[in-house]
C-alpha cells in the first residue's frame, strides 16, 4: 500500500471520529436540555402543590363571636346546619373559620365580634376592650329603622367596622332571598301549570296588626272590594308554624295550591327592606302583590309580581279579578321561571351571610370605621317613607 493511500485512510478515520464526537456532543447537549426542562417542570409542580396546600390546609382559622342574641333565627339556622359535629363552615367556599356563641377566651383573640340589633332581644352593653388592628366589630341587623327606634345610634359613632344587614350597600349583605339566572332553561313539562286547581283569589298572613307602614290600612280598604283570607294573629285563619322560618312549608304548600295571589306586604316602607314575605311566595307558583320600599325592579324579573303602590285598592281589586278571568294573562306572571331560580329561607340567608363574613375576614384587610350610623338607622330617617306619605300617595291614585 502506498504512502498516499495510507495517509488518506488516516484522514478518513480521523474525519469519522470527529463527526462521531460532534454527533455525541449534540446528543449530550439535547439530553442535558431535556433533563433540565423535566427538572424545572417537576420543581414548578412541587411549588404549586406547596402553594395550594398552604392555602387550603394551613390558612389561619378566623374566629367569630356572637356577642348577643344567639337565639336569633339567623344564628340558630346557621349553627344548627352543621352535621355530625363537623365544622359549620364546611359548606362555605372558605372553611377556615369558627363561630362561638359565647366567649371562650379574651375578646381581643377574636377576628370579628358580631353585635345584634333588633327589637326582640335588647342590647344591654357593648364589648369594651383594647382592640387589635385586625379585629372587626360587626353591626348586625335584619330589622328596618322603625323597629330600632329604641336605640340611640349616636352612642355607636366610630365603633363599628363592618355592617351585616339586609341593605344592598352592607359590607356583608344578609338578604332574605335572591333570584338568580338558571344554568339550564326549564322545559315546558317542568313548567306545567296547576293553577286550574286554585279555588280562591287572595291570601295574607300577618302577625303584626299595627305597623309603621300601615299596610293594615291598605288591606282594610282592599277588603271592601275583594275577598281576602287572612291567616295569623290579624285574621281568623291559622297556618302551621316553623321554629326558624316562621311559617311551615306545609303552610306555603296550602297557599300555592289554593290561592292565585298573595299579599307580600312589608311592615315598614324602607330602602332595600324586602323579606321572606316576598321571596317565599315568588319561589312558588303564586303571584305576590308587593308593598314596600325596595327596588323590586332590581330584585325580581319584570312581570313576576304586582306592585300595590301603583294602585288604589279598588283598582287593584279590579285588576286581580281581570287576571282571574283570563288564565292566559295570569300565566304570563310565571314565564320568567323558565330562566330564573329563587333562593329563599332563613337557612340559606344565614349560610350566605356567614360564609361571606368568613371569606371577607381572610381577604379584606382594609381599615374602616363607621363614623355615623344615625343617618341610616335612627328612626325617623330619610331611609323610610312615613305612613302618611305612603297613604296619601296611594289614595291619590283613585
Amino acid at each position: 500500500m502506498s504512502l498516499l493511500t495510507t495517509r488518506q485512510l488516516v484522514v478518513n478515520r480521523l474525519d469519522l471520529v470527529y463527526k462521531n464526537k460532534r454527533r455525541l456532543a449534540a446528543i449530550f447537549r439535547t439530553s442535558v436540555l431535556a433533563v433540565g426542562i423535566f427538572t424545572l417542570v417537576i420543581y414548578y409542580q412541587s411549588l404549586r402543590k406547596l402553594e395550594i396546600a398552604g392555602t387550603q390546609q394551613y390558612r389561619d382559622v378566623k374566629s367569630i363571636l356572637i356577642w348577643n342574641a344567639p337565639e336569633r333565627a339567623e344564628v340558630v339556622a346557621f349553627v344548627n346546619s352543621a352535621r355530625d359535629g363537623r365544622n359549620v363552615f364546611n359548606s362555605c367556599p372558605i372553611t377556615e373559620c369558627r363561630i362561638d356563641l359565647e366567649a371562650s377566651g379574651t375578646l381581643d383573640t377574636y377576628d370579628a365580634i358580631v353585635v345584634n340589633f333588633n327589637d326582640q332581644f335588647r342590647l344591654i352593653d357593648l364589648p369594651e376592650f383594647r382592640r387589635k388592628p385586625h379585629q372587626r366589630m360587626v353591626f348586625f341587623t335584619q330589622e328596618p329603622p322603625p323597629a330600632l327606634k329604641g336605640y340611640d345610634f349616636r352612642r355607636y359613632a366610630n365603633y363599628f367596622n363592618w355592617t351585616m344587614t339586609y341593605r344592598t350597600d352592607s359590607d356583608i349583605p344578609l338578604t332574605y332571598g335572591r333570584i338568580t339566572k338558571r344554568e339550564k332553561t326549564l322545559t315546558n313539562t317542568e313548567m306545567a301549570s296547576n293553577s286550574g286547581n286554585k279555588t280562591k283569589l287572595v291570601a295574607w298572613m300577618a302577625t303584626q296588626c299595627l305597623t309603621d307602614g300601615r299596610r293594615e290600612s291598605y288591606v282594610k280598604e282592599l277588603k271592601r272590594h275583594i275577598d281576602i283570607d287572612v291567616y295569623g294573629l290579624c285574621g281568623r285563619l291559622s297556618c302551621a308554624r316553623h321554629p326558624v322560618d316562621i311559617s311551615h312549608p306545609r303552610c306555603y304548600d296550602k297557599l300555592e295550591s289554593t290561592y292565585k295571589f298573595y299579599l307580600s306586604l312589608e311592615n315598614s316602607i324602607c330602602r332595600d327592606y324586602v323579606t321572606e314575605k316576598f321571596f317565599k311566595i315568588i319561589q312558588r307558583r303564586i303571584v305576590p302583590v308587593v308593598y314596600g320600599g325596595a327596588d323590586y325592579e332590581r330584585i325580581a324579573p319584570a312581570g313576576s309580581y304586582i306592585d300595590a303602590r301603583r294602585y288604589h285598592p279598588a283598582q287593584l281589586a279590579d285588576y286581580l279579578r281581570r287576571l282571574d278571568a283570563d288564565d292566559t294573562l295570569y300565566q304570563e306572571f310565571f314565564r320568567w321561571k323558565k330562566d330564573y331560580a329563587v333562593e329563599a329561607g332563613v337557612a340559606s340567608m344565614a349560610r350566605r351571610g356567614f360564609c361571606h363574613l368568613c371569606s371577607r375576614l381572610h381577604h379584606d384587610q382594609t381599615v374602616k370605621t363607621y363614623v355615623d350610623l344615625t343617618s341610616h338607622w335612627q328612626h325617623p330617617s330619610d331611609e323610610c317613607q312615613s305612613p302618611l306619605e305612603m297613604n296619601e300617595f296611594i289614595f291619590s291614585l283613585y
